[in-house]
Formats: C-alpha cells, sequence, structure tokens
C-alpha cells in the first residue's frame, strides 16, 4: 500500500468537507425555523425552498403627553381687571392725579391676586412680563406721589407703555388676543402709522421743548429785562432745534412741526419787542404765539382723535 497523498486525493477531501459544511447548515436554518427564531422565514423560489432572514421590526417609542395650552383661559381670568387698572392708569397720565394713590392700591391688590393663580407652562414668559410691567407701572404711579416733574412723568410713561407692548407681544405668542381696550390701545401708542402720542411724549414735552410750551401771554410781561432776554434766546435756541431734528421725525407730523416752531418763533419775537418798547408788536407775536400753540393741538387731535394735551398748556 502507498503511504503517499495525492493531489486528488486532497480535492476529495476539501469536497468532502465543503459538503458537510453545506449539509450542517441547512440543518442548522432548518432546526431554527423549526423552533421559530424571529426574522427567519421560508420563501419558495424556482421550487426551493430558501431561508431568508427578515428584519425584526422595532415598536415605536412611545411620546409623552402634550401638555394643552390654557393661556386663554387663565388670561380671560385676570384681562377684565387689567383692562381697568389701565383705564385708571392713562387717566392719571393727562392729569388726574388724585387717581395715583388709589390705582397703586388696586394694581397691588391685582398683583396679589395674580401671584395665587399659576401661568400655564406655554405662559410662562408672559407671565414674567406681565410681572415686569406692573413693577414698572408701579414706579410710574410713584412719580405722582413723589416730586418730580411733568417731563419725568412723560418719560416714565413711554416706560410703562413699553413694558405694556412687550406684554401684548408675549400674549400674542400663545394665541391670546385680548378684546380688551387697553391691547389695542398699547399698541396704537407705538405701532400706529402715525404714532402722534408717543411722538409728542418722547421728542417734545419729555425734552426741553416741552418747559417752554404754554409760555406765549402777558406773563412774559412779567419778567426783568435780563430773564425775557434769556427767554429770548432759549425760544430761538429751541425753534432752531426743532428745524434740525425735524427731518428725525414722521412724516405725517411735518404740519405740526411747523406749527410749533412759529410758536417758539413767535414767543421769541414777543419778548424782543417789548425790550424794545415795540408794545403792538409785542402784542401781535404774543397772538401769533398762541393761534401758532393752538393749531398744533388741533393738528396733532386731528391726526389721532384719542390724543390728550398735557393740563393747562392747549
Amino acid at each position: 500500500m502507498s503511504s503517499k497523498f495525492s493531489a486528488g486525493d486532497f480535492v476529495q477531501s476539501v469536497l468532502l468537507g465543503l459538503g458537510i459544511t453545506v449539509v450542517l447548515l441547512l440543518i442548522g436554518v432548518g432546526v431554527s425555523i423549526g423552533i421559530g427564531i424571529p426574522g427567519v422565514s421560508l420563501t419558495q423560489a424556482e421550487g426551493t425552498r430558501v431561508a431568508v432572514i427578515e428584519d425584526t421590526p422595532i415598536p415605536p417609542t412611545a411620546t409623552p403627553t402634550e401638555i394643552p395650552c390654557t393661556a386663554e383661559e387663565w388670561w380671560a381670568a385676570n384681562g377684565a381687571t387689567f383692562d381697568s387698572l389701565y383705564t385708571q392708569l392713562r387717566s392719571v397720565s393727562v392729569g388726574n392725579e388724585r387717581l395715583a394713590n388709589q390705582t397703586q392700591t388696586d394694581l397691588a391688590n391685582w398683583q396679589a391676586a395674580l401671584d395665587q393663580t399659576s401661568a400655564p407652562p406655554c405662559a410662562a414668559t408672559a407671565r414674567q412680563v406681565v410681572d415686569a410691567a406692573s413693577s414698572t407701572a408701579n414706579a410710574y404711579l410713584d412719580s405722582f406721589l413723589t416730586v418730580s416733574t411733568e417731563q419725568q412723568r412723560a418719560a416714565g410713561l413711554i416706560t410703562v407703555m413699553d413694558a405694556l407692548l412687550l406684554v401684548t407681544d408675549e400674549l400674542e405668542k400663545v394665541e391670546v388676543t385680548p378684546a380688551e381696550a387697553w391691547f389695542s390701545d398699547v399698541r396704537t401708542f407705538t405701532r400706529a402709522e402715525c404714532p402722534v402720542q408717543r411722538w409728542f411724549l418722547s421728542q417734545i414735552y419729555s425734552r426741553d421743548y416741552g418747559l417752554y410750551l404754554g409760555r406765549a401771554g402777558s406773563n412774559v410781561q412779567e419778567l426783568s429785562n435780563a430773564e425775557q432776554q434769556t427767554l429770548a434766546q432759549t425760544m430761538r435756541t429751541l425753534s432752531t432745534s426743532l428745524q434740525v431734528e425735524r427731518t428725525n421725525y414722521p412724516a405725517c407730523v411735518e404740519t405740526a412741526t411747523n406749527h410749533l416752531i412759529t410758536y417758539f418763533s413767535a414767543v421769541a419775537n414777543q419778548l424782543n419787542s417789548l425790550l424794545n418798547n415795540q408794545d403792538a408788536q409785542a402784542n401781535q407775536a404774543m397772538i401769533d404765539g398762541s393761534n401758532a400753540l393752538r393749531d398744533f393741538f388741533a393738528e396733532l387731535l386731528r391726526l389721532d382723535p384719542a390724543f390728550v394735551a398735557p393740563r393747562g398748556i392747549s
């Protein structure tokens, strides 16, 4: 017997090994199918059953329950009283100073009641700006209970209106549009096509111009010559300043600005005439100044029928 291992024997051994491997593989697949291993199935292809491994579906992940936004209900429970407070505050702003203390008390009571309620999560930011606006309004009302100037109060009102404007924006973000008057009034104050009230308070009344409204008249005759000269120079400076600054004003207030320039110039002319003992010219300048100031406020009222002039100067 020969002990040599020929190439043919090697080939036969390899083929035998492969055959055994295939048989064992088919037996394994068959057993897997028989015992129901997931992801394995049989498919028929031209009379031959072939095992096909399929992807096992992944069950969907459960989503957390969405919390409904109840901002509208939250504001409905507080908005009516807020509207009443806004009406009181605006009344104080146009001269009803006696209401300042009561309005401040009512505001504090409203804030305390609001603090006892919880805003829905969707209105968390809205609640924050409401609290900030309430604090700003309280500080504004303080200015009527302490020593302050009309110009400081005018600037304070602008700050309040800006704070309230943020409230309207945040409420709108959570789809709350109050029907109360305060909502539209606050937006009109700043975002009207011609924001007359804001322009008057921010550009005229809260600045040096506001200090000298209503100075035309016989009262300037009681000033000393030095005081008349100083006031005349001031009025001319204000007139010149308006000529420069008017380029930054809304186009809609051009006519009103013209009237105001005429007013300051007329008062300056009145004072110069008094200094030169020209009584007739002084009287005419006084009339011109009074008419110009009247026309100024009439134009503002025409532009905004809700405009209310500061007490004692129109």
